[in-house]
């Protein structure tokens, strides 16, 4: 079975971990193994991005090319990525280059494409994180639903392609800034962001600004104090209305693995 990857770059980097393309192909391999029963073989390794992109992806993207992955790049425009990736879809199946096409998205505005690439007598098969997946791709029916294998979770195997990405740079004045900006600068709409990842992202913080409370001035413990306030009122609009960091018991093994690790975008 001849496979052939399409990968969103940026679709699939995440803020909390660095994820390592080159392992990912041969863990693809073995689960088709598994699921189809035949021999699989990688075919093409299509890479779509937009520029400018970070000094990393930009590293990154020079060593996918160098590893025979086929990088295209769209400048400045994020959203060609989708069109590029449909078009690309579409052509290759119609040349029928693939057997099995491995999407590295989630997207909705892939549908249409995956579709129609089935309708061409191709397979499809989803990756990404859980969080960044479409829920119409997670239906699992596939004489009704729009895949031929279950979505692959790439949370499952984060152990063999991840490492976590630690920010060295976070101090407590750094924090208290951002603080000052988050919670009496900003105007966040709560009803739209994920409230158990962004609670827990300011609750890791408020502990540990805590442990700097003794060299702190009463108004900066005033603002400490606030914020637990505000997260407690905003965990009470949250189901189950509590998470673990609310209770005052609870304090990570190692802070330096709390609070350094950049959580992922609630």
């Amino acid at each position: 079975m001849r496979v052939a990857l399409f990968i969103d770059f940026k679709n699939i980097m995440s803020s909390e971990y660095q994820i390592n393309m080159f392992q990912i192909p041969s863990i693809i391999s073995d689960h088709l193994f598994k699921s189809v029963g035949s021999d699989i073989r990688i075919i093409r390794k299509y890479v779509f991005t937009s520029t400018p992109a970070t000094e990393v992806q930009s590293q990154f993207a020079n060593a996918m090319v160098q590893n025979k992955y086929d990088v295209i790049a769209l400048d400045y425009m994020d959203k060609a990525v989708d069109v590029a990736m449909t078009t690309k879809l579409i052509s290759d199946a119609h040349k029928d280059i693939f057997d099995i096409a491995v999407i590295f998205s989630g997207n909705i505005a892939l549908y249409p494409a995956i579709r129609e690439v089935r309708s061409a007598g191709k397979q499809i098969m989803i990756c990404n994180f859980s969080d960044k997946i479409d829920s119409v791709y997670k239906e699992t029916n596939y004489e009704t639903g729009p895949l031929d294998f279950d979505v692959f979770y790439l949370d499952d195997i984060l152990d063999a392609i991840a490492d976590k990405i630690i920010d060295k740079k976070i101090t407590t004045a750094i924090i208290m800034k951002e603080v000052q900006s988050e919670f009496f600068d900003g105007n966040l709409d709560y009803d739209k962001i994920d409230l158990k990842k962004y609670i827990t992202y300011w609750v890791t913080r408020a502990r540990f600004l805590q442990l700097s409370s003794q060299i702190m001035d009463e108004e900066d413990q005033d603002i400490i104090r606030k914020m637990f306030d505000k997260l407690n009122d905003l965990s009470s609009k949250h189901k189950p209305g509590y998470i673990k960091a609310l209770n005052k018991k609870w304090w990570p093994k190692s802070w330096e693995d709390e609070i350094r690790i950049i959580p992922k975008i609630w």
